[in-house]
């Protein structure tokens, strides 16, 4: 197999970059393939000794495990903006495989609801389960709706020039915003007091990292309209997204480097003027990407000033979203002979999520309050 990477050696780099980014996660990959393809010369800097970021696999003996993509939504429509984004970036290399009718499987103090595809079906199968709460399952779904689409303007407003952006940005935003600053649990409690319904609403708040009472509305309601028409696994492991997403990079002049850690981001006058290698090697470019995070950014990477110290006080005052602790598990026989689904399940151990997640975050002795169960291996045809 030709790879698409190189080991970092300061000997490598020879002069200026156009772009150099910091990071091989999907973010900075997804930047590296446009500005190649758009005719910059490209660096790609990954202190792993594997580039790719949450699109990894690793092995053990005859096993594979992809360690963060689970499903994605909207590739199984030729016509939404996500499929035509990942076309672009792998240059319609990738393939998806449908995981068929079912995605998510909701197990709630031991009840069972299946999320289907489609938004008539869901939409219908709720209101089967919930007789008394159709107008507030109506009115959820018209928020979701709403949310697409103001999210897509929000979205959109940062693609704009600084100009633009500055004049228009705020009428952009405004709709948008409002989600926001609103809890997903605040918000579905003003449509219904029925705790059922509601816990069944929040089942994938784990994709967002934080439980009811504490996650952004908006970021709930994205999330539920990115599902919403079914979802797709990468035909042939998640790895086949930085496979492709790779070679667009290279073929296109670009460079990837992996056991190339960046020590810090050099600043002089107010701008960036190189990254600083682990090696004691510089970096240089007319223009920097971070994908390193943003914690991880402003914290470790760049230099001390008034101005950075102000910006670092405001992202460390964001907080940490949850974090998991990851089974991967083997088995001998196959998905069909055990029976192991292609849609992923969220086991919740009571409908009181955010009180039963904080009581776990105070005493990790006590049950686990919800896990996810995911078997890639029913869900890729290879």
């Amino acid at each position: 197999m030709i790879r698409n990477y190189h080991k970092y050696d300061r000997k490598s780099i020879k002069g200026k970059y156009d772009v150099a980014i910091i990071g091989s996660g999907l973010g900075g990959l997804s930047a590296a393939v446009l500005l190649a393809k758009a005719g910059k010369r490209v660096i790609v800097l990954e202190r792993h000794f594997r580039p790719g970021g949450f699109t990894h696999v690793f092995k053990r003996k005859k096993y594979e495990w992809d360690v963060g993509v689970h499903y994605v939504g909207q590739v199984n429509n030729d016509k939404s903006l996500m499929k035509r984004l990942f076309d672009i970036v792998t240059n319609n290399q990738l393939q998806w495989d449908d995981m068929g009718e079912i995605y998510d499987q909701a197990v709630i103090g031991g009840k069972v609801f299946n999320f289907r595809k489609g938004e008539g079906n869901f939409k219908g199968d709720l209101k089967a389960r919930f007789p008394n709460d159709h107008q507030a399952i109506d009115d959820y779904f018209a928020l979701v709706n709403e949310a697409l689409k103001y999210g897509g303007m929000y979205l959109g407003e940062r693609t704009m020039p600084p100009l633009m952006s500055k004049t228009f940005g705020y009428f952009l935003r405004r709709k948008y915003n409002v989600y926001c600053k609103k809890t997903t649990y605040d918000t579905l409690k003003e449509l219904t007091n029925n705790e059922d319904l509601i816990a069944v609403l929040c089942t994938q708040c784990g994709n967002y990292g934080l439980p009811p009472k504490q996650s952004s509305l908006a970021m709930h309601l994205t999330i539920a309209g990115h599902y919403i028409d079914g979802a797709s696994y990468p035909r042939g492991g998640a790895s086949e997204i930085f496979k492709t997403m790779s070679k667009n990079i290279v073929d296109n002049g670009g460079e990837i480097y992996v056991n190339a850690a960046v020590e810090s981001i050099q600043i002089k006058k107010g701008k960036v003027s190189a990254l600083k290698m682990e090696d004691g090697s510089f970096v240089e470019a007319e223009k920097y990407i971070s994908n390193a995070g943003l914690f991880n950014t402003f914290n470790h990477l760049l230099n001390d000033s008034p101005k950075i110290r102000n910006q670092k006080s405001k992202v460390n005052d964001i907080g940490s979203s949850t974090s998991h602790i990851c089974l991967y598990a083997g088995f001998k026989e196959s998905d069909e002979v055990i029976g192991f689904p292609k849609y992923n399940q969220w086991l919740y151990k009571s409908i009181n999520a955010s009180e039963d997640i904080g009581v776990f975050m105070n005493d990790p002795s006590t049950e686990y309050p919800l896990m996810y169960l995911s078997f890639p291996s029913a869900k890729n045809s290879t």
